[in-house]
Order: C-alpha cells, then structure tokens, then sequence
C-alpha cells in the first residue's frame, strides 16, 4: 500500500483576486509532517506552487491514473475558491480571470466536478481531500469582499469512502491571517501531527477524522465565525493519516494541558495536577511553559481579537453616537476580518454603548450645573448703575437684613428703576451703596500702591493683601530676610531658565487590572472602564505593563486594554525615562513527591 500526497498551493493571481502569501506556506508545512518517517510516513509528497489551469488538472489525472486499489491519495489545495452563477464551485489557479462583462473564465479555473470525475474513476479507494480556501462569489464587482460561502460542497466532492475535509473562509478573514503566516486550519492541522495531539483516542495513530475534530476545535477557539467541516459515508473503515508517539513526555503533558484548560485559563486544581505531572515526566520549566503556551494560545488569540474590536467600537463611538450606516458597515467588515461572530461582538457592544451613553450624559449634566453654577454666581453679583436719578441721596442708615435675591446681571439700573418687580425684591439704593464704596476703595488702594516710595517696605498687612491679589510662587525680599533663618526647610526656587520636565505618564484603560503580568482566573484585582491610572514604566516583553491604582496599589495591565498606547510610549520617551522590561511571569515550579521530601 502507498501513500501518496498531492499539495497545491496558489498565492498569485489575475486582477481581482487577492494574492495569498500564505498559501504556499501552508503546502510547504504539511509536506514536512506528511513526508517525515515518524509522523506521516507518506512514500510520496508532490507540491504544485502557483499552476495555470492545465497544469493542475494534468498532474492530477496523471498522479490517480498511477495508483492501485489499496494505495492512498491525499489531495490538499490552498488558495482561493470561486462560486459561479449555477453554483457549481471552482479552485482559482494563477491565470483566473473574468471577461470584460465580469463573467467568470471557467476554463481558467479548475472546477469540483472535474476533481470528482477523476477521482471517483480512479482505481485507489482510499481518498482523502482537504480544502482550505479563501470563499469568493463571481459576482462583480465585489469578487474579492464578500462574505457567503454557502455552497453545496457535499453533493460537488463527496463520495462513500472519500473523506472530505474543508474549511471555507470569507476573503477579508483569510487574507488577513495569510498575511504573515499560515491559514488558521492548516495551522492546527500540521499541529496535530507534529505534536501527535491530534491521536484522541491514544492509539499511536492519527485517523483523518480525529486530525479534523482537533483542528477544528482549535481553529473555534480562535476564530468562532470559522466553521470546518467533514464529510465522510463510510466512518466504520477509518482511514490512518499519521502515527503518534504515545510514550512522548511532551505529548502526554500536553494532552492533560488540553484538559485542564477551560476558556483559557488553568485552575488551582488544575495547576496542581500538571505541576505534578510534569515532576514525573521530567520536564523543564521551560518545555512545560512552551506546551502550555501552544495549548492557550487559541484562547489568547480570541481574547486579542475581542480587546482589539471592543477598541474600535469604542472609538467609533467617540466619534459618532450614536452610530451611523457607515461606521456600522466598517464594524461588520471588522468583525469579519477577525474571525468573530454576531453572538462574540453583541455582548460588548450592548457593554460598551450604554456606558459611553451615561458618560455623555454625565459630562453634559456636569456641564449644565457649571453653567447654572456660573450663572447663579453672576446674577449675584450687583450691576453697576447706569444712570442716577437726580437729587438721590444715599440713605447711609439702610441694612440689609435679609440676603438680596437673584436679578438679572444683564440688566442696569435703569431697567430696574422701571420695573416693579425689581425694585421691590433689590432696591436701588443699596446697589448705588455697593457700586459707590467698591470703586472708592479700589481708588484708595491704588492711590496707596504707586505712591509709595519704590524702597519702603510694605506693611505686613498690605502685603498680606497684595500677596492674596496677585500670589506668586517667588517669595518677597522681606519675606525671604525674615525666613531666612528657617531655610532649611523651605525647598529652594526653581531655576527659571530650566526646561519643564513632564508630569508622570498615564494610560486609559477598559478591561482586568491583574497582580501579575499573566491572565489567570484569580489574580483579576479590578475591572475599569475608561480610567485613567498612572504608569509606572514597568513592562514586558508580553505587552503587559504596570500601573498604579489610587490606592497606590500596584497592578499589571495588558496593552490591549489601554486605550492610548501611542500617547503612552511618546510621554515616557518625552521624560526621558527607560522602559524597564522585566521577565513574563513563569509557570508555577512542580511540587516535589513525597518521596523526595523524605
């Protein structure tokens, strides 16, 4: 019986395809897992790279036409999938195109059926196909942005017998994950064969429908909105991908990791367990942090991508609340662009929206009882008179007995005199009392102030009095002298000419302040929400940094909470202060046995 193993991988195409760097990665992963001796054993691993469409159905036809009834074929594409009008579904090759109308060129184009004809001719029964592939209508012009990848894949490509493993993806999410590495699915695919933890029912080798659950479990953890799937009629004959190391420490370590992770975190309990565990199997600190690392990274990369969108959402918010059909439209197109689906963005936007809402609603209160607060303040304040009625007399015996009430500070005297109400509740003779001994001594004590001699000193109680007019961080010559026994504890003036050093950094922050730089179930010590806390200037290497609390407690922050990381890094090089980066927190040490405590 031979294995053979046919990868094809397309990342350049014509005009209205994105191009897919990833693709070829992604061929060039699975052919090192498939052809390696102790993995997937493979006798023959053959890889296409960017083939017209001739070439690929050519190298097909001719791979099946070799093979006998008990040998394996396993068929892999990575690229782009199109959909025409009928439905019927093709695999996009180099020289795809459209005509000037913006049809599709068929002929440039590989199609399912096509791949289902040769194969279900072909004389090896034991057929495995895996597609993971960018979705696109052909329906111009938005070939490369649409989201629908409803097609009937069952009816095109699957047979009893024929295990049929796909993963189809919305072209923004695909394009933006291939970007820089592989595609989510065959990430975790080449994962559960390298690592063995693919072998779920433990016994030593990797069945095709055990690699699909593993990579599928793991591609929802990451992106929910992703839905793989897998077809096969004949599930009492299994067919063996690969073998797994049963005795591998790491492996054993990692499968109870995978059982003592829920929703991305590992419980005291739990901690125990693995700590143990690791104590038997001899592992290092190190190998046990690099397991867990891969196991929780699903998890972390979800949590990433909800900090990621509840900070656009906020910041849309910002500019527009409520929302608009445009920044609704761009949300949408976010949220398909990592991999999230309607149920993962509902919660934080029904969090987010109602709290921006009382927050607005609080500053315009706050603002509304500041201007009351401001106006009150000014209708207090008495007019000056504008015009005196001739042959008025001030009554110099009238006192006010009774606080004046609120009048119009817009208004003069004049106004008042003519009305009723006015004079009744303020009367004008008191205003011409305040107006006439305000301006008198005003008068006095500028007369008083320019002429004095330059070189006399001033009375303690002018000075005192000037010193509450106009105060000044400085102090006077004659206070100086009179202090200046006692110098010792006043801190000296500051140098003028010095340039001003920057206040402390801050950062805005929404999300868990936690006690160390690790996002464990129990070390949350608060949850805010726009709060403005200071920075130490503490961080990692991880992208958690340190802040301070009003408590003056100390917390650990992730960067993906803060609000303002720009803002934060140019106050810190403003003060010329050194980021000082400390280690990510380590996984507890293994608990020693019994036996080697006696």
């Amino acid at each position: 019986m031979a294995k053979v193993a046919l990868l094809i991988g397309v990342s350049e195409y014509e005009p209205g395809l994105d191009p897919l760097p990833g693709a070829i990665r992604d061929i060039k992963a699975m052919q090192q897992v498939l052809q390696h001796i102790e993995m997937g054993g493979f006798d023959e691993v053959k890889t296409l790279t960017n083939p017209n469409s001739l070439l690929m159905q050519e190298t097909l036809e001719v791979l099946l036409a070799s093979l006998t009834e008990n040998d394996l074929i396993l068929l892999f594409f990575s690229g782009h999938s199109v959909k025409d009008d009928s439905g019927t579904l093709h695999f996009a090759t180099r020289d795809t195109g459209r005509t000037s109308t913006g049809e599709l060129v068929k002929s440039s184009t590989v199609s399912a059926s096509f791949i289902h004809d040769l194969m279900s001719n072909s004389s090896c029964k034991h057929q495995v196909i895996i597609l993971d592939c960018c979705f696109s209508n052909t329906s111009p012009p938005e070939i490369t942005t649409t989201g629908d990848t409803s097609v009937d894949i069952k009816a095109q490509l699957s047979r009893q017998g024929r295990a049929l493993l796909t993963s189809f993806t919305s072209t923004q999410y695909s394009s933006s994950q291939r970007g820089s590495e592989l595609s989510v699915y065959t990430r975790y695919l080449v994962e559960g064969i390298e690592t063995g933890a693919a072998d779920l029912d433990g016994d030593s080798w990797i069945a095709v429908n055990e690699l699909h659950e593993y990579a599928s479990r793991k591609v929802q953890e990451a992106a929910p909105a992703m839905k793989p799937e897998f077809y096969f009629l004949k599930e009492e004959n299994k067919i063996l991908l690969a073998k797994a190391q049963t005795n591998d420490p790491k492996l054993k370590y990692r499968k109870e990791a995978e059982r003592r992770v829920s929703r991305g975190e590992i419980s005291p309990s739990g901690r125990y367990i693995l700590n143990s565990l690791a104590w038997g199997l001899g592992l290092t600190s190190e190998e046990r942090a690099n397991i867990e690392a891969e196991v929780l990274k699903p998890y972390q990369e979800y949590q990433e991508k909800l900090q990621r969108y509840r900070r656009v959402y906020m910041q849309s918010l910002q500019r527009c609340y409520p929302l608009n059909a445009q920044a609704r439209e761009e949300l949408t197109c976010l949220q398909q662009f990592l991999g999230l689906r309607d149920e993962d963005v509902i919660p934080i936007e029904e969090e987010s929206a109602p709290k921006l809402a009382n927050n607005s609603q609080s500053d315009n209160k706050a603002n509304e009882l500041t201007q009351l607060r401001l106006g009150s303040q000014a209708n207090w304040l008495p007019s000056t008179p504008s015009a005196i009625s001739p042959g008025y007399i001030p009554n110099q015996s009238i006192q006010l007995t009774n606080p004046p009430l609120p009048i119009n500070s817009s208004s003069g005297l004049a106004e008042s005199q003519t009305s009723p109400a006015s004079v009744s509740r303020f009367p004008n003779k008191f205003l011409l009392l305040l107006g006439i001994g305000g301006g008198l001594a005003a008068l006095a004590l500028t007369i008083s102030i320019f002429t004095r001699s330059p070189n006399s000193p001033l009375s303690k109680s002018e000075n005192t009095e000037l010193s509450s007019l106009n105060p000044s961080p400085t102090q006077s010559p004659t206070a100086t002298n009179s202090n200046k026994n006692s110098s010792s504890t006043t801190a000296p003036s500051p140098n003028p000419t010095a340039s001003p050093k920057r206040e402390g950094c801050s950062a805005v922050v929404s999300g868990n302040l936690r006690s160390e730089p690790a996002p464990f179930r129990d070390n949350i010590v608060k949850s805010v929400f726009r709060e403005q806390l200071p920075v130490t200037g503490k961080q990692t290497k991880g992208g958690w940094m340190e802040v301070k609390l009003p408590n003056n407690t100390l917390a650990w922050v992730h960067r993906e909470v803060v609000l303002d990381e720009e803002e934060i890094d140019s106050c810190l090089f403003g003060n010329g202060e050194t980021i000082k980066l400390v280690p990510d927190i380590e996984p507890p040490e293994p608990s020693p046995s019994p036996e080697s405590e006696q």
